[in-house]
């Protein structure tokens, strides 16, 4: 066992199980690969520290390779490398196992990467993989007085039962701007996925795959039993934004509708926007309380035309 203040550090092989209730850093001051040829069981006390600087697992990123079981706990530190700025979608296979992976890192450091994007740490049957994203950020702070008032308190927490209907009306809406029915089917096959994400996250999506804060960063979704008719919101801004109704279910709360319909346009290939209108629009990088977005036509004459200069 690998004790409290204990570490080791380098590439190369482990013969045996690993307990690690220290330090593990794989390559240390370089990038490389260490493997472990038994069972890797992390303590609550363990850290695990994994270098990234490219693509390449093992010479440009380090991995961690279990030939037995691993068992998570403690904490991750991920570090960039020199001047590597990771694209979003890029992923990083950071630990493999030949039998299964069980548990979780109770702690994630260095998610941030520049360029307002994240690391999404996700945890699959055989193995950890890192994957870059560009989150939709909540613009107040928790506990400050909304537009009306509200605490933030009275928000719903999310279930996949409340969370369908929304993605359907989401994509209805992508629809309704114009959008063709080719892209409208491969929307239809995003995996949407409820997680706890990290500060101020309210949303995140790479590939294929939107992930959703459980409860919009504390301050609760309002999830619209009939978001067709709008009937919480009225028009402000520079008519691409509504506003909750004082008073009324939505207020002091995150859209739903509109985080999803802003998700699905990063998976369109979209990217924030940094428009003037002070109510923002519906790819802008933060979602204020109280504020519904919804695509537009000229969402999708823009997604159009980035798709024309990449053909």
């Amino acid at each position: 066992m690998l004790a409290t203040g204990s570490r080791v550090f380098g590439t190369g092989t482990i013969t045996g199980n690993l307990t690690n209730g220290g330090l593990v850093s794989i390559g240390d001051s370089t990038t490389g690969l260490m493997t472990v040829t038994g069972n890797y069981t992390q303590t609550a006390a363990g850290s695990l520290t994994t270098g990234i600087g490219g693509l390449a697992a093992g010479t440009q990123f380090d991995r961690l390779s279990v030939t037995g079981s691993a068992t998570l706990g403690g904490t991750l530190n991920l570090a960039l490398l020199g001047a590597f700025n990771p694209a979003v979608g890029n992923t990083f296979q950071i630990l493999v196992s030949s039998a299964s992976v069980t548990g979780q890192f109770a702690t994630v450091t260095g998610t941030t990467i520049p360029g307002g994007k994240s690391f999404m740490v996700g945890y699959n049957a055989a193995d950890v993989t890192l994957t870059v994203t560009s989150p939709l950020m909540a613009a107040s702070t928790l506990g400050q007085d909304t537009v009306a008032g509200m605490p933030a308190e009275s928000g719903e927490s999310l279930s996949r039962e409340r969370l369908q209907p929304l993605v359907d009306a989401a994509i209805a809406r992508w629809s309704a701007a114009g959008l063709d029915a080719e892209r409208l089917q491969f929307l239809r096959s995003v995996a949407v996925q409820i997680a706890d994400l990290p500060g101020a996250y309210l949303g995140m999506a790479a590939g294929q795959t939107i992930w959703l804060d459980r409860d919009a960063s504390g301050f609760g979704w309002f999830v619209d039993d009939s978001p067709d008719a709008a009937a919480e919101f009225h028009p402000v801004g520079l008519d691409r934004a509504s506003q909750a109704i004082g008073g009324s279910q939505a207020t002091g709360r995150v859209d739903l509708l509109t985080a999803v319909a802003h998700e699905l346009g990063h998976v369109l290939g979209l990217e924030h926007s940094h428009g003037t209108d002070p109510y923002g629009d519906l790819m802008a990088l933060m979602l204020e309380p109280d504020v519904r977005h919804v695509p537009t036509a000229s969402d999708v004459d823009e997604l159009l035309a980035r798709c024309d200069v990449g053909s």
